[in-house]
């Protein structure tokens, strides 16, 4: 039997893009989305115009898979996760005259983390949330192509700056999530972190 939690989510994420989508990949305003029948408008809007995959057959499938199921479970934390992982990768340069005093707290307690895995060589220089980015596309590209055209949703179109790097390893994809969603932070915003793009 699959979760009726899960399956809501899974409902969310396909239907109702605008409750997830990065404020700079959209400029409607507040009050024009106000009532359910016009956030419907939006959404069958975004959906069209992004040409948007829908699950009809593969969603008892998707709930299912293990990494399916984390990434829908903390869909809401995949951004903050993503940016941990271009912290992680970018481990040195932050070392580097004290960068990494700039990040937020949450941030600087996942670096203390003795991790016991390595992320990919290779990675595409950039922002942190840039290279996250990359490595979080690498990891969940073999989900179906309904969620993987949503994940991008979440984060602002600079981001998209590199092509997906190698997967991470599956349990430091899961060791970001869970400090993500441990240490939620409702105000982070990615260009707080923007000078790590020099």
């Amino acid at each position: 039997m699959i979760n009726p939690s899960l399956s809501a989510r899974l409902q969310r994420v396909v239907c109702d893009p605008l409750s997830y989508i990065h404020p700079d990949r959209t400029g409607i305003a507040p009050e024009l989305i106000a009532r359910p029948a016009q956030r419907a408008a939006v959404n069958e809007l975004l959906i069209r115009a992004g040409r948007l995959d829908t699950c009809p057959g593969e969603s008892r499938h998707v709930l299912r898979e293990p990494v399916a199921q984390h990434v829908l479970c903390q869909w809401d934390f995949l951004v903050q996760a993503a940016f941990l992982l271009g912290c992680s990768a970018r481990r040195g340069e932050l070392a580097w005259q004290g960068k990494i005093l700039r990040l937020p707290e949450w941030a600087r307690l996942f670096l203390q983390v003795s991790l016991p895995v390595t992320v990919p060589s290779g990675i595409p220089q950039g922002g942190l949330l840039c290279t996250g980015y990359s490595l979080l596309q690498g990891s969940i590209r073999h989900l179906p192509r309904f969620l993987t055209q949503r994940v991008s949703l979440l984060f602002p179109p600079q981001a998209e700056c590199a092509p997906p790097s190698p997967p991470v390893d599956p349990l430091m994809l899961l060791l970001a999530l869970q400090h993500a969603q441990r240490y939620p932070d409702k105000h982070f915003s990615p260009a707080s972190a923007r000078w790590c793009a020099d």
